[in-house]
């Protein structure tokens, strides 16, 4: 029986331990982008370095949230890739987050989510790839391709979790970057991570120090 109670006393203390959240405290986010390729909009000057060098991943009108149970959301206002001919349209979208770790614990990169919709035309297709990484640790690439499905609309999901990096403890802030790559190809074919319910979610996982 005593050895049942101290199972029991064990499971209970690990439930707790990882039931534990924490709203992330966030520093000065910086986020950056750059276009490469065909786009349907055309730059706003003929300079070929501008051309290829259009960002549609900004900072500007985003919405960074964070959520009481350890989550990050980050809303674009504009960030996509559309082709306008046979050329591949490119958009590349880089997110560093500063974060500062609550006293006596650490803190771990759990997972880096993505959605948001698709449209191609017959020919058309995309691929998606991220990478998250925490201070210098980086994760390996996720990547998904998607296809012309009749016409209709798709649901980008992808998400990039698995081994889980952590902070040492007694480290004070870290780091959260997370790279995303939107690749399309054939004509007015679109991948969209700006509109309705699309987002980008970081989940952190918080753990005490012993």
């Amino acid at each position: 029986m005593v050895v049942y109670k101290s199972l029991f006393a064990c499971a209970l203390a690990t439930f707790s331990l990882m039931a534990e959240a924490f709203t992330p405290e966030i520093g000065n986010v910086t986020i950056g982008g750059e276009n490469v390729g065909e786009h349907a909009e055309p730059p706003p000057t003929r300079n070929r370095f501008t051309k290829r060098r259009l960002s549609y991943c900004s900072k500007s009108g985003t919405i960074i949230d964070a959520n009481d149970d350890g989550t990050i959301d980050i809303v674009f206002s504009q960030f996509y890739a559309k082709a306008s001919g046979r050329g591949q349209a490119i958009s590349i979208c880089t997110i560093d987050i500063p974060i500062k770790i609550p006293t006596g614990y650490r803190v771990g990169f759990k997972s880096l989510g993505v959605e948001g919709t698709a449209q191609f035309n017959r020919h058309g297709a995309a691929k998606v790839t991220i990478r998250r990484q925490l201070n210098n640790r980086r994760m390996r690439k996720t990547r998904r391709s998607y296809y012309y499905d009749y016409g209709s609309t798709q649901d980008i999901v992808l998400t990039s979790e698995g081994k889980t990096p952590y902070t040492r403890c007694g480290e004070q802030s870290a780091n959260l970057k997370a790279r995303l790559r939107l690749a399309v190809r054939g004509k007015n074919s679109i991948i969209h991570i700006d509109e309705g319910a699309a987002n980008i979610t970081y989940k952190l996982d918080y753990q005490r120090c012993r």
